[in-house]
């Protein structure tokens, strides 16, 4: 070897064996003829050409070998097209088993990116925090903080760069009804904002102007931004419409500017003050008219300074309610905490579980999908294995028949991904139909950049997953075997790795059976929940009164019992009620109480949902009284009266009458700190139909009303056959008032058990899809073995074995490998289920009527898939099996 033998070695091993003396005496010359040279020429010479080697073995090694070259490489491709085209009914087939696995999971991925994983679309959104204040266990805790302390969080915070506050139109006596301009009184959501919002979350207006400072004092002129999408329905688009004004509810505010008709403003499903609105208007305060700081009107949005973790910042939150708490008595009878939590988590907390679980369960899916084709792939290699032998005699390399059968992986699985993406956008387009109203950031979700990697990674990967089996075996096989028996028959091998593959693909089917049979069931469970009321025969419609004209409390009352009585009036209305706010429609306002020395020592330390309604409502909603009395006309404030729930009662009062017991509602001192409890009524579920959040307590509409009401008319009949006449006696009473949400109350309901129904449909297609494919798997095998084994089958016919019995022996088989499939898929079922626990109710995890079902199912499928393979073995002609060999 010569002394420059390691230069040699830089270059590859296939090199070095064909052109190693060449390399080596060219090498010594040329390193020979610089060092004559001498000096420092010679040295930077002989520099020069060790460089010129390593450059050159670097390029040696970096050269693919032939068998990658792109000459060979589109050759295979052709090949693996006319082998693909020769057998179209099996490519029809194994692209269909990847193309419903791949588009469900591109579909799920979609949904999870749109809702889960993109930003919120804001300026630098992931230091976007919402502020969550929460008043002790057991009491208030939501996205609300009072006015003072808002101006504190201002005042004290470092590691924020600035804080905004929204609030509802009531902050600001502003309900929302647009009238004039030469059409119908309209009810539009109106939403108050520091003027800083908007800039805080980065969003331009896309004409005019952002709201300023001076737009919040109180002396101000009215103005307002409005959204793009009432600036395009009502006023035309038209650009004039910045700077002139619009009237509603009986003053004019100037449109300052439109906001663009991308901004939504995202909120968590807790926030119940500020809503997205179509008109925003400044949020004044006045001062001098603060109400206690345990009045929290306000939701309060922060951005953090670059640099600062959510840790540091929820550090300092904790420093603020400290000192709150030691500078006013009322939080530290709370105990006051502060959180600050991310905007981006807050909004889509509610969905996250569901839709990584059904992300999971499309990826099972996906599992049984390149299982199945990986077992078509290796039966239909072993029918080619004398096809693959001929190729190899021929010259192909081992790896380059490899190469080809990965290849033909690849082509199926861009078919199947092909086919997969036109379901993906189908089911995208018909997803506002599908996915309930409550999923946050649905506007979001499509078919994008990022989706389409991940389809094409999810291609790649099923190519490998199905390919890879068929292309490492297929060189492993004794070609001149092949060429001499020409059986074309399936080594031992490979029949177990395909019994091993479907016995995988039946226990995942489990799985997904049992996580569907669980949710069928809490679905069920659902259905049969009596929420505290009776939605049926109900029609509900909320209704706006605006200040100005109805600004005496006494004014909004007299307009609540001439529409109460109006509507009595109409043919088949039964009766009739007004509450605050319905139930199961989001979150509400909430009330402390005190029942005891403990909890009025510790004021807020527990809180109770607050609504107020007219004497007719719980008779209209079926909610039953359950002690003592309901309201009467004569009810109000003089004296003091409210009615509690069942929960309230026990917690208060366990083993005791609660009617006739003083309940505190504010701190001593104030105008009216206790009510008389008059009657208790069954728990309402006001936000869940699961469990009970909080207890409640029910007032008198009369002494104290809100501007936004909701109605509820009980009918003999189909209630939405009344909407017209709802409509027309509204409208005779007072021509600018708007009804909105004209729905029955089932409706709500539905609503509340939506996302538990969307878990079952997507989870039982995917429980049904996965049955589809194990099953096909099962047959596959059998049936293969079937063929396999005619001839045998034609000899026991001949010696006179009853096809029954044959029929049997095949049945047999198909069990033996369906029953350890089965056990293996209840065990996983058993771990798997406990991820879903948080999603059920009325049926435990380990439901055993949902597990042995699964199983049972499975089993009746399994037998199915034997039973044709069996019936055509029982069927073989004995002469033409015998003949055919």
């Amino acid at each position: 070897m010569s002394r420059h033998g390691w230069l040699l070695r830089l270059y590859p091993r296939r090199f070095r064996r064909a052109h190693g003396e060449e390399v080596l005496r060219s090498l010594d010359e040329e390193l020979a003829d610089t060092v004559k040279l001498g000096g420092l020429r010679g040295r930077a010479a002989a520099l020069w050409a060790i460089v010129d080697v390593l450059v050159a073995a670097l390029a040696e090694r970096l050269r693919p070998p032939p068998s990658l070259s792109p000459a060979p490489l589109l050759n295979d491709l052709r090949l693996s097209v006319r082998a693909l085209r020769r057998t179209p009914g099996f490519t029809l087939v194994a692209a269909l088993t990847l193309a419903l696995p791949i588009g469900a999971a591109t579909t799920i991925f979609s949904l999870v990116n749109g809702v889960l994983l993109k930003p919120l679309p804001y300026r630098a959104s992931d230091r976007l925090v919402n502020i969550w204040n929460d008043l002790g266990q057991g009491a208030q805790s939501l996205p609300a903080v009072h006015t003072l302390d808002f101006r504190d969080y201002q005042a004290w915070s470092h590691r924020f760069e600035a804080f905004a506050a929204a609030s509802g139109g009531d902050m600001v006596q502003a309900t929302g009804i647009l009238t004039g301009d030469g059409a119908e009184a309209e009810q539009v959501e109106v939403s108050s904002v520091t003027a800083n919002l908007f800039p805080l979350l980065g969003v331009e207006p896309a004409l005019g102007r952002q709201l300023t400072a001076a737009d919040e004092a109180l002396t101000a002129e009215p103005v307002a931004l409005i959204s793009h999408g009432l600036w395009r329905g009502r006023y035309g688009a038209d650009p004039a419409l910045v700077g002139r004004t619009i009237a509603m509810d009986g003053r004019r505010y100037q449109v300052a500017g439109v906001l663009p008709a991308s901004f939504h403003l995202q909120l968590p499903a807790e926030a119940f003050l500020v809503t997205d609105a179509q008109v925003w208007v400044p949020l004044r305060i006045d001062m001098t008219k603060i109400p206690p700081r345990n009045y929290t009107p306000l939701t309060v949005f922060g951005r953090l300074k670059p640099g600062v973790t959510l840790a540091q910042a929820q550090e300092e939150m904790d420093a603020i309610a400290a000192r709150l708490r030691a500078e006013h008595p009322v939080h530290a009878a709370s105990n006051l905490r502060i959180r600050a939590v991310k905007l981006h988590d807050d909004v889509v907390k509610g969905v996250g579980p569901l839709l990584m679980t059904l992300l999971a369960a499309v990826g099972v899916v996906l599992l049984i999908g390149c299982a199945n084709v990986a077992g078509l792939l290796l039966a239909r290699g072993a029918r080619r294995r004398r096809e693959l032998a001929v190729h190899a005699a021929m010259g192909a390399s081992r790896g380059r028949l490899a190469l080809r059968l990965l290849v033909e992986s690849l082509l199926i699985a861009l078919l199947g991904a092909a086919a997969g993406l036109a379901l993906t956008l189908a089911v995208l387009r018909a997803l506002p139909a599908i996915v309930p109203a409550s999923m946050p950031r649905m506007g979001e979700v499509a078919v994008d950049a990022s989706v389409l990697a991940v389809a094409s990674l999810v291609t790649i990967g099923t190519a490998l997953l199905v390919g890879v089996l068929p292309a490492w075996l297929a060189p492993q096989m004794d070609l001149s075997a092949e060429l001499r028996s020409g059986s074309g028959g399936s080594p031992p091998r490979q029949d177990r790795l395909r019994r091993a593959l479907v016995v995988g693909e039946v226990a995942l089917a489990i799985v997904l059976l049992v996580g569907s049979g669980l949710l069928v069931r809490t679905l069920a469970a659902l259905q049969k929940v009596r929420p505290g009321f009776d939605a049926e025969q109900v029609l509900t419609f909320r209704m706006a009164l605006p200040s100005p004209r109805y600004a005496p409390t006494a004014k909004r009352m007299d307009l609540v019992q001439r529409l109460e009585r109006e509507l009595r009036a109409l043919p088949g209305v039964e009766a009739v009620g007004t509450v605050t706010q319905l139930p199961l429609t989001g979150a509400g306002s909430l009330q402390p109480y005190a029942y005891d020395e403990e909890t009025a020592r510790h004021w807020e330390s527990v809180t109770a949902d607050n609504r107020r309604v007219t004497p007719d409502f719980f008779r209209t909603m079926h909610v039953k009284v359950v002690a003592g009395r309901a309201f009467t006309d004569a009810d109000g404030n003089t004296p003091p009266v409210a009615i509690i729930d069942t929960e309230l009662a026990r917690r208060a009062w366990p083993g005791e009458s609660a009617v006739g017991k003083r309940l505190q509602i504010a701190p001593a001192g104030d105008r009216i700190p206790f009510v008389e409890v008059v009657g208790v009524v069954e728990h309402v579920h006001l936000h869940d139909l699961t469990r009970p959040v909080h207890p409640q307590i029910w007032r008198p509409l009369r002494d104290n009303m809100d501007t936004q009401l909701a109605f509820a008319v009980r009918v003999a009949g189909d209630p939405t056959r009344l909407a017209g006449a709802v409509r027309d006696t509204v409208a005779a009473i007072d021509g600018n008032l708007a009804v909105t949400h004209l729905v029955p109350m089932t409706h709500y309901v539905e609503d509340g058990s939506a996302r538990a129904r969307l878990g079952v449909w997507v989870m039982t297609a995917f429980g049904v899809l996965a049955l589809i494919l194990a099953g096909i798997g099962v047959y596959s095998v059998v049936a293969y073995s079937v063929a396999q084994r005619t001839r045998e089958y034609g000899i026991r016919l001949a010696l006179g074995q009853d096809p029954r019995a044959l029929r049997g022996m095949v049945l047999t088989q198909g069990v033996r490998l369906g029953l350890p499939a089965v056990l293996l898929g209840v065990g996983a079922a058993l771990a798997a289920a406990q991820l879903l626990r948080r999603f059920l109710y009325g049926v435990t995890s380990a439901d055993p009527l949902t597990f042995a079902a699964a199983a049972l199912l499975v089993l009746g499928v399994l037998l199915l898939a034997t039973w044709v393979p069996a019936w055509r073995a029982s069927r073989v002609d004995p002469r033409s099996a015998l003949g055919a060999e």
